[in-house]
């Protein structure tokens, strides 16, 4: 297991200050939709109103036609992220058909041959992507291809940048930036374990025959299915390393060489440094953001992730930026083994003693660092914490172990038709300020057309709406027919 004094081993920091708790986040939920009348895949088409797949950047479908993934543009705070993600929510909601629910687990429904036939044809709908989606389904089979799942991007501000490479010394901007990027992936993939004990939320699979081996299934019901080695991951002759940024580039380019990965996109680890279409671009001018990929859609919020789970990695990234902890390859590699037990063990799993210390103290870190947050941020970020020490030390308030009492023998099928119709219901329900709680009421409907006709689109400082239409950027004070107004300008 991990030694603790990993924690210990700190880089030096300096008298620059800029604010650690800025930066840019962007959330991707994935899920699928469901026919409710006949318990399977939903069969229809992805909803025409929700815009052409092919251009529009908020609204996608990802392995499946039945599987719907929800895009935010980068937002100055994880409150602006989750409210964008929840009118993005609201309108597919609105989408669905009076049949249909949004399936609310990582892991799909259970599948017929004739579910999985629809699978392997879905691909022909999406003749741009094809080919790709073609190669995943022979490599990995269809249903770990649809199991859905949350990624959180992050990037940082210049300022932060800027700090970063004057405490580090780096030569240049690009090298100070890889390299900041690089650090929150290490302690993202470090801490891993934790975000899976309180979050893991897969503990059965609906297919489990289909899917899983004998001594797995055996094990069930256990904290997350798609955070192990069995869930949504590489095949185990793929081995990439967060040792260093060199390594780390040397290992995916290695297994791109080698043909184990068609590409850098078919790398599914729990973190990615983006900002290139190709392995060559992103090495020549450095990662641009990081993606974490840690997250199982949470079914106890209607959005699909939380805000607790979303300020609890906000913490993790001002923890490495301002403590700089030092994690070395035989930390990582424990994490990983770590991680594989969390995620393998029955939700009532007490941590390991001393995977116990170190949740322990981290949460005394980050209550140190709510203390230096801009003041708009501190509750926020102190409710995450609070979850933080409640749940360490009671696994039965962790996302698996309150899922238990919902088990139908090794089947959450019940559960998630029912929670699923109570999150349309929620949803058909609500104002259109809690819709859009961040957007001015006169804009609301300029916002909703905005996102349905794909253009960015933002809240101004001043309460205006600024929209990007053709790469040129637009300011208005008041709310216009955007479908006419771009057709003249």
């Amino acid at each position: 297991m991990m030694g603790l004094g990993m924690m210990q081993r700190q880089r030096g920091t300096s008298s620059s200050n800029p604010n650690w708790f800025a930066g840019k986040f962007g959330l991707e939920v994935e899920a699928q939709r469901y026919d409710l009348k006949q318990q399977r895949l939903s069969r229809y088409p992805h909803p025409t109103n929700l815009g052409d797949r092919r251009t529009q950047p908020y609204f996608q479908s990802d392995f499946t036609e039945s599987m719907e993934e929800l895009v935010t543009t980068p937002q100055p705070s994880t409150k602006a992220a989750l409210s964008q993600l929840h009118t993005l929510q609201s309108l597919l909601q609105q989408s669905l058909r009076s049949d249909e629910i949004m399936w609310p687990l990582s892991m799909p429904p259970a599948v017929t041959d004739r579910d999985l036939e629809l699978v392997k044809s879905s691909a022909k709908r999406r003749p741009w992507y094809a080919d790709y989606l073609n190669y995943l389904l022979e490599k990995y089979g269809s249903l770990q291809q649809i199991i859905a799942g949350v990624h959180i991007n992050y990037s940082p501000t210049a300022a932060i940048i800027s700090a970063f490479q004057q405490q580090g010394s780096y030569a240049d901007r690009q090298a100070a930036q890889t390299a900041l990027l690089f650090s929150l992936a290490q302690q993202l993939v470090g801490y891993r374990w934790l975000i899976t004990y309180l979050f893991g939320a897969t503990p059965v699979s609906e297919n489990a025959n289909r899917q899983f081996p004998s001594k797995i299934i055996q094990q069930f019901p256990v904290r997350s299915l798609r955070s192990s080695s069995y869930g949504y991951a590489n095949r185990s002759e793929v081995q990439i390393s967060y040792a260093s940024p060199t390594i780390f580039f040397r290992d995916l380019q290695a297994a791109v060489a080698t043909q184990k990965l068609a590409s850098v996109s078919e790398f599914y680890g729990p973190v990615r440094l983006k900002g290139g279409d190709s392995l060559t671009k992103l090495q020549a001018t450095g990662p641009q953001y990081v993606e974490f990929r840690l997250f199982d859609d949470d079914p106890f919020s209607n959005n699909g992730i939380s805000a607790e789970a979303l300020n609890l990695v906000h913490l993790l990234i001002v923890d490495a930026l301002v403590n700089r902890p030092v994690w070395t390859a035989a930390d990582l590699q424990a994490a990983m083994q770590a991680n594989e037990s969390v995620a393998l063990a029955h939700p009532e799993t007490p941590l390991a003693p001393e995977l116990y210390q170190q949740a322990l103290q981290l949460e005394h870190r980050l209550s140190g660092l709510i203390t230096r947050a801009p003041v708009v941020l501190r509750s926020s970020l102190a409710a995450s914490q609070k979850f933080l020490a409640q749940t360490i030390a009671h696994p039965n308030q962790t996302r698996a172990g309150q899922l238990l009492p919902f088990l139908r023998g090794q089947s959450l099928t019940h559960y998630a038709q029912v929670r699923g119709c109570q999150i349309k219901t929620s949803y058909a329900n609500q104002t259109a300020d809690q819709a859009m709680p961040e957007i001015p009421t006169k804009f609301h409907g300029m916002y909703l057309q905005a996102l349905q006709l794909g253009f960015p689109v933002m809240v101004t400082v001043d309460q205006h709406l600024k929209v990007t239409i053709n790469g040129r950027q637009h300011y208005f004070t008041k709310p216009v027919n955007l479908t006419n107004w771009a057709e003249v300008n």
